[in-house]
């Protein structure tokens, strides 16, 4: 499934742009197992990835301005990072703050092609805005040859989150989009910002997408509504 997808945005790229991307990044959404609305609060919790990721594909335009399109919207947006970055109000300040962050930590980024394309639903309670933050981050990472800490990586899509979309949440959600490990969770102690990651995988398990339909369902509606909803799920 990933070599398709790959194919299809290196293709849309090029549709777009008129050559083949350079860079091809991606970024994982995230359930939750324990811990729902505690990392803001310094508590323990314990996440995994999925595959659901959000892909970034780049090559350099020989400007200072960064070009952004997106497979779920028709407009073209320009970021000319030889100015003062601010948020705009729009799905693009995740990744306008995660290039500012970059930019007061040293980290300059030359002009850039970008176009993202995401399978993680947004509004879905996956995650799908640290996927494109991190996402972001792991161009930067490519393009410029510098590596980020984990913790440092994920800290500063947080703050891209708090100062641009003005979102006051935890540090879950970015830290298990940069540091996830396959068939592993993550136990995420928020107070202290330390983690470990715990071996999650059996051939007899399997997360099918009526378990995931169901864990949405669990951050989408009221506690006392998901009764409701449940009896409507397909058999897992």
């Amino acid at each position: 499934m990933d070599d398709l997808i790959k194919k299809n945005i290196k293709d849309l790229f090029f549709r777009e742009y008129g050559r083949e991307p350079f860079w091809l990044v991606s970024a994982p959404g995230r359930v939750n197992l324990i811990g729902e609305h505690v990392d803001y609060n310094g508590g323990t919790v314990i996440p995994m990835a999925i595959d659901k990721r959000t892909w970034i594909a780049c090559a350099l335009n020989g400007t200072g301005t960064v070009r952004l399109k997106s497979s779920q919207y028709d407009k073209e947006i320009a970021v000319d990072l030889e100015q003062e970055l601010k948020p705009a109000g729009e799905w693009w300040d995740y990744i306008v703050g995660v290039f500012a962050g970059c930019r007061d930590g040293g980290i300059s980024t030359p002009g850039l092609d970008v176009l993202i394309h995401s399978t993680v639903p947004p509004g879905s309670g996956l995650s799908s805005s640290a996927a494109l933050e991190v996402g972001t981050a792991t161009l930067v990472e490519a393009v410029t040859g510098k590596k980020m800490d984990e913790l440092f990586k994920a800290k500063l899509c947080l703050k891209a989150e708090h100062d641009f979309a003005g979102v006051p949440c935890g540090l879950m959600d970015q830290l298990i989009s940069t540091a996830a490990r396959a068939g592993h969770v993550m136990v995420l102690n928020c107070a202290t910002e330390t983690y470990s990651h715990v071996p999650f995988h059996h051939p007899s398990v399997k997360v099918s997408s009526s378990i995931l339909m169901f864990l949405m369902l669990l951050r989408m509606v009221p506690m006392n509504d998901v009764g409701k909803h449940v009896g409507r799920l397909p058999n897992v």
